[in-house]
C-alpha cells in the first residue's frame, strides 16, 4: 500500500488505492458463538498434528517380488525419510517389505510410526507388540515408542523417548521435529524452536519442520517469520496442506482473504477431504459473500463431515433468510450449544420469541461460561420486554471480545429509558463495534433529537443479525425502527449498511440521505455517501462527503483520500493544507509527511521542506520504501545524484526489484549519471512488470533518449 498510497494516479488506480486504506481507529473481533475463527493453541496443534508432505518417493520404485528389491525400497526408504520425514511411503510399502524381509526391524518400527501418524493406534501397538529391538534398530524402535505414547497423551514419556533417540543418532532431523512438536504442545516454546531449527538444519528440505516453525511463530504473534517458514515448506512440498493452512490463516490476518481462500484450495486440490481446510474456506466464503461456493463445498462432503456441512448450509440459509431450510439442515443434528444457539436464531427471526429464549436457555446450559451467549440471551429479552440486566451487562462489557457490542446493547437500554445522556456515553464507547462507527462530531442533545426510545430494541437485535451476517433479517429489524422514529439517524444508516450488504442497491442512498439530514455531520453516514460517489466516479460529491467527514473526526484515511482526490483535480493547494492538517491531527503517523514530501518532490518545489518532511517519515518507520523513494526523488531534484542513487537503490530492494515506479527514478538517475545501458535495463525492467504505472508517460520519453 505504501508504495501507491502517494503517487498521482489516473482515477481508476485511485479507487483501487482507495480499497486499501482504513480507519485510523482499531476494529476489535467480536465473537457471537460459532461464528468466529481464533488464532489459538488449538488451531497450532491441528497444524502440527496434520498429515505429512505427500509422497513423491514411490512412484519410481518397481513392483517388489524379491527380498533385493525390497532392501533396495527400504534404503531409498530411510533415506528418504532422513531427509524429509515422508511416512506416506512407508505406509504404502511397508506391509510387502515385511513379508518380504520378515526378519527386519527397521521397517517394523517405521511402520508403527507411519500407522500413527495415521491415527491408527491400535494396528500400531499391535505390529509393535511381538517386537524387541536389536542394537540396529533402537533408533527407531525408542521414535515408535515415542510416538505410540504420544497418541496416549503420555508426553513426558513420548519426550524421554525422543531424546533418547538423538542421544543414538544425533544428525537424524526425524526426532528433532517431533521433539519440537512434543514440546510445542506442553508449551515449552523456545525448546521447540531450538529443535525445528535443529531439524532443518540437518535437512533443508525437511518440510514437515519449516511448516511447524511456521505454526509456532505464529502462535508467538511473529507473522512475518511465520509465513517465511510456512512458503519454505511450500516451496519444498507445493502440496503440502499443514503450510498452506497456515499461510491462509496469516492471510486472513491481513484482510486478504484471495490469498487466503487460493492457498487453501491449493491444498483441497491435492487432499480433497482436508477437514481442516474446507472448513476454514467454508468460514471464508460464508464471510465474504460467496454464499453460492460455500453451499457447493459443503454439499460436496465426506460421512465424516455430515454434521459440518449441515450446521454450514443451515448458516447459509440463515443469511439468505430461508428459515425453513434452515430448520431443516439443523434437524436430528446431535444437541450443542451451537445448534441450539442457531435454532434460536430461526425462531427470532420467524417471530417465536418464547422459543428463541428457551433456545438461547438451552445453549447456556450447555455453554455456561460463553459471554457471547449470554449477551445473546439478554438481547432476546430486550427485544420482548424492552429492558435488560445492566448489571449483567457491565460485567459481560469486561471481555474485549463482545465489549462494543455490550456497549451498543447498554446505549439502547439508556435510550430506551429516555435518558439519552446515558445512551451517548455507551454509544461512544462502542465505537469499535463497525468500521468507521464513531460518535465524534455529536452531542448526546443531537442523538436525542435523532433517535426514538420505541427504535431501541430493533436497533439491538437488527445489530445482532447484522453482525453474524443474516443482512436481510438486520435490514427488516432496522426498517422496524424507522417505523417508530422516520428520521432516526442510526435506524436509517444501519438500514443503509444491511441494504448494502443485502443487495439492495436501490435503497442506501435513500437511506444515508435520511440520515444525514438529521444528522449532517455524522461521520460514518458521511463516509458511506463518499465512497459510494467514488465507486460511481463523482469526484466533486466524494470530496464533499469526506470534507463534511472530516469535520467530525479528522481520520488519517479520510484525509489522505481527501488530499488525493484534490491532487487528481489540480487543487493543489487544497490537497497542501488536507496533508498538513493530517500531520497536526496526526504527528505520529508518517503517511502525512511522506504525502506532503511526495507532493513537493514530484513537483520539484519547495525542496528544503520536502527533505525534512521526508525525514521525518523516514524517522517514524525507518527503512519504508515509499520514503526512501520519496529521498531520492527529492535529492534527485536537488541533483545530488549519489545521494539519490543511494536511497533509491535501498527502496528497490525494500521493494525486491518490483515497482517500476522507482525503477523509473533509478533509471533517471542513472541516466543524469551517463551510465545509458544501466538506465535502459531500469527502464525496460519498469516496463516489463507493468504497462501502466504512475510514471510510464515519462518512462517512454526517457527511454526514446537512450541509444
Amino acid at each position: 500500500m505504501d508504495k501507491i498510497m502517494r503517487r498521482q494516479p489516473r482515477l481508476q488506480a485511485l479507487i483501487y488505492i482507495f480499497l486499501f486504506l482504513t480507519f485510523s481507529c482499531r476494529v476489535s473481533a467480536l465473537t457471537i458463538w460459532g461464528d468466529s475463527e481464533t488464532q489459538n493453541n488449538s488451531f497450532m496443534g491441528d497444524l502440527f498434528n496434520l498429515a505429512p508432505p505427500k509422497s513423491t518417493t514411490g512412484r519410481g520404485l518397481p513392483v517388489l517380488k524379491t527380498a533385493e528389491q525390497a532392501r533396495s525400497a527400504l534404503k531409498i526408504i530411510e533415506t528418504n525419510f532422513r531427509q524429509t520425514g515422508d511416512l506416506i511411503i512407508i505406509a504404502k510399502l511397508a506391509p510387502r517389505i515385511m513379508a518380504l524381509l520378515p526378519r527386519n526391524q527397521n521397517i517394523r518400527y517405521l511402520y508403527v510410526l507411519a500407522l500413527t501418524a495415521r491415527g491408527e493406534l491400535s494396528k500400531a501397538q499391535s505390529v509393535s507388540a511381538n517386537l524387541t529391538a536389536s542394537k540396529g534398530a533402537y533408533f527407531y524402535s525408542l521414535l515408535a515408542k515415542a510416538a505410540i505414547a504420544r497418541a496416549n497423551k503420555q508426553f513426558t514419556e513420548a519426550i524421554n523417548a525422543t531424546r533418547q533417540a538423538i542421544a543414538i543418532e544425533p544428525d537424524h532431523p526425524y526426532a528433532y521435529n517431533f521433539l519440537g512438536q512434543l514440546e510445542a504442545q506442553q508449551g515449552n516454546n523456545s525448546q521447540a524452536l531450538k529443535n525445528f531449527k535443529m531439524a532443518i538444519r540437518r535437512s533443508p528440505k525437511f518440510a514437515a519442520a519449516h511448516s511447524n516453525l511456521g505454526a509456532l511463530y505464529f502462535l508467538l504473534g511473529k507473522p512475518a517469520q511465520a509465513w517465511k517458514a510456512f512458503s519454505n515448506a511450500v516451496a519444498i512440498s507445493p502440496e503440502y496442506c499443514a503450510p498452506l493452512i497456515g499461510r491462509a490463516a496469516i492471510s486472513i490476518t491481513r484482510a486478504d482473504i484471495n490469498n487466503a481462500i487460493t492457498d487453501l484450495k491449493r491444498c483441497l486440490q491435492s487432499n480433497p477431504a482436508q477437514l481442516l481446510a474446507r472448513q476454514r474456506l467454508a468460514a471464508l466464503y460464508i464471510k465474504s459473500g460467496r454464499l453460492n461456493q460455500a453451499k457447493n463445498l459443503a454439499r460436496t462432503t465426506t460421512a465424516a463431515e455430515t454434521r459440518f456441512s449441515k450446521i454450514m448450509l443451515a448458516d447459509i440459509y440463515l443469511r439468505q433468510n430461508e428459515v425453513a431450510a434452515a430448520r431443516k439442515q439443523l434437524k436430528g443434528l446431535k444437541k450443542s450449544a451451537q445448534v441450539d444457539y442457531m435454532l434460536s436464531l430461526c425462531d427470532i427471526i420467524d417471530g417465536q420469541i418464547e422459543d428463541a429464549r428457551k433456545k438461547i436457555g438451552e445453549a447456556i446450559k450447555l455453554e455456561p461460561d460463553s459471554s457471547a451467549l449470554a449477551l445473546v440471551n439478554i438481547i432476546y429479552t430486550f427485544y420482548k420486554d424492552g429492558s435488560a440486566d445492566q448489571k449483567q451487562l457491565m460485567k459481560l462489557g469486561k471481555n474485549d471480545s463482545i465489549g462494543p457490542l455490550v456497549n451498543f446493547v447498554a446505549g439502547n437500554q439508556q435510550a430506551a429509558r429516555n435518558n439519552f445522556r446515558a445512551a451517548y456515553k455507551f454509544w461512544t464507547q462502542a465505537e469499535n463495534l463497525l468500521p468507521g462507527f464513531i460518535f465524534r462530531g455529536l452531542n448526546s442533545n443531537q442523538v436525542r433529537e435523532g433517535s426514538s426510545s420505541e427504535e431501541q430494541r430493533f436497533l439491538a437485535l437488527g445489530m445482532l443479525f447484522y453482525l453474524k451476517g443474516l443482512y436481510p433479517a438486520a435490514l427488516l429489524e432496522f426498517e422496524k425502527a424507522l417505523k417508530t422514529k422516520p428520521s432516526s439517524f442510526m435506524a436509517n444508516y444501519f438500514a443503509a449498511l444491511a441494504s448494502a450488504r443485502a443487495g439492495y442497491e436501490n435503497k442506501v442512498n435513500k437511506y444515508l440521505l435520511r440520515s444525514l439530514k438529521q444528522t449532517p455531520y455524522f461521520f460514518p453516514a458521511n463516509y458511506m455517501m463518499a465512497e459510494r460517489s467514488l465507486r460511481h466516479r463523482d469526484i466533486n460529491k466524494a470530496i464533499r462527503y469526506y470534507r463534511a467527514a472530516a469535520r467530525s473526526e479528522p481520520d488519517a484515511g479520510v484525509l489522505v483520500k481527501l488530499a488525493l482526490l484534490y491532487e487528481s483535480k489540480g487543487e493543489i493547494k487544497q490537497a497542501r493544507e488536507t496533508y498538513q492538517r493530517l500531520i497536526d491531527a496526526h504527528p505520529e503517523n508518517f503517511l502525512g509527511y511522506n504525502q506532503l514530501a511526495w507532493l513537493y518532490a514530484k513537483r520539484a518545489e519547495h525542496l528544503g521542506d520536502a527533505l525534512a518532511l521526508a525525514r521525518q517519515a523516514d524517522k517514524l518507520v525507518p527503512g519504508n520504501a515509499s520514503v526512501n523513494d520519496t529521498l531520492g526523488w527529492i535529492y534527485f531534484h536537488m541533483g545530488k545524484y549519489n545521494l539519490a542513487n543511494t536511497y533509491l537503490r535501498q527502496a528497490n530492494k525494500i521493494s525486491n526489484n518490483n515497482n517500476p515506479d522507482i525503477l523509473f527514478h533509478l533509471a533517471s538517475v542513472s541516466y543524469r549519471k551517463g551510465n545509458l545501458q544501466t538506465a535502459k535495463n531500469q527502464l525496460q525492467k519498469a516496463m516489463a512488470l507493468s504497462k501502466n504505472f504512475g510514471s510510464i508517460k515519462e518512462a517512454k520519453e526517457l527511454l526514446k533518449k537512450l541509444p
